[in-house]
């Protein structure tokens, strides 16, 4: 379903400008699903191991009565988190990889972002730049010459800022640019 008609490997044309996946987006997401990931490994292994073996052991030593150190909630609480926890990881994971798949790339006045067709520079509306200069997004729409309308957000935290700034300012200019009209 790629859109990007050029493979990723292909060497890039000297006058190409192309965003990769932002290494620093990557990375954190990839922290965050490793920390929740290990946090429901050991919330399986209290859950289910740990914590019921302590209780076992104080109504074994001290009698059935005897006041056990985790409560059912407690033990309840790391099963669930044990279970949930994981899966939770490997959807972050996923979805971190889908949001930030594929590259800008910006070659000879064509445009193509992932899960868009290629558009000139000529074929975009607009551009809403509220989060830009605070956040780095941008969000673009289009009307290809075919008919096909749309919009796409361009973000320098998902991919590498410096090529999607390029990109950006390439793409205000062409907006502030009239078109060139040709008479048949």
């Amino acid at each position: 379903m790629s859109s990007n008609p050029i493979p990723p490997s292909a060497p890039a044309p000297p006058n190409a400008i192309i965003a990769r996946p932002g290494a620093r987006y990557r990375w954190t997401h990839c922290l965050v699903a490793a920390g929740l990931f290990i946090y429901g490994l050991w919330s399986i292994y209290d859950g289910f191991i740990n914590y019921p073996q302590v209780d076992d052991l104080i109504r074994n030593t001290q009698g059935p009565f005897a006041p056990l150190r985790y409560d059912a909630l407690d033990i309840h609480l790391n099963q669930t988190l044990g279970i949930a926890l994981p899966i939770v990881a490997v959807l972050l994971i996923f979805w971190m990889l889908r949001r930030s798949r594929g590259q800008y790339r910006l070659e000879n006045g064509t445009l193509f972002i992932p899960g868009h067709p290629p558009m000139s520079l000529e074929e975009i509306d607009s551009v809403d730049r509220g989060k830009w200069d605070r956040k780095g997004i941008a969000l673009v729409t289009y009307r290809l010459h075919s008919g096909q309308t749309g919009s796409f957000r361009l973000d320098d935290y998902l991919y590498d800022q410096t090529p999607t700034d390029e990109i950006f300012k390439r793409i205000e200019a062409s907006l502030l640019t009239p078109p060139t009209e040709t008479n048949a």
